[in-house]
């Protein structure tokens, strides 16, 4: 008995080919969050200012029509498309981001420790 390949069964593309645009939107998210890191936190620049709105406000525009083009195009992986643009916003508050981040893991840890000793 011999087994023959199903219909339309090929050798296994690499998934980041099938979705270019979503793939391409957490690439420049990734990137947009590099540049408001370095922007926030350069010499001289206290952590609750926002990082220069005419550099991330462009970096956000973009990431957000490469979102729309993946949500047209109908590709599968919207969650990923998703990231990229919540990496690009995340991007434009990136101070007040790290500063709830902080507080947060806090309160958490605060929490686990208080329950502990209930």
């Amino acid at each position: 008995m011999k087994l023959e390949r199903a219909a339309g069964s090929g050798p296994p593309r690499e998934w980041w080919r099938r979705y270019p645009f979503c793939v391409a939107t957490l690439a420049w998210g990734g990137l947009a969050a590099l540049i408001g890191l370095v922007l926030q936190f350069r010499a001289g620049h206290a952590i609750t200012e926002l990082p220069d709105p005419r550099v991330m406000a462009p970096l956000f525009a973009v990431a957000l029509a490469l979102s729309i083009t993946a949500l047209v195009r109908r590709e599968p992986q919207r969650l990923i498309a998703l990231g990229g643009v919540l990496l690009a916003a995340t991007a434009m508050v990136m101070g007040w981001f790290v500063v709830v981040s902080a507080v947060l893991l806090v309160a958490v840890l605060i929490g686990k420790i208080v329950a502990g000793l209930i």
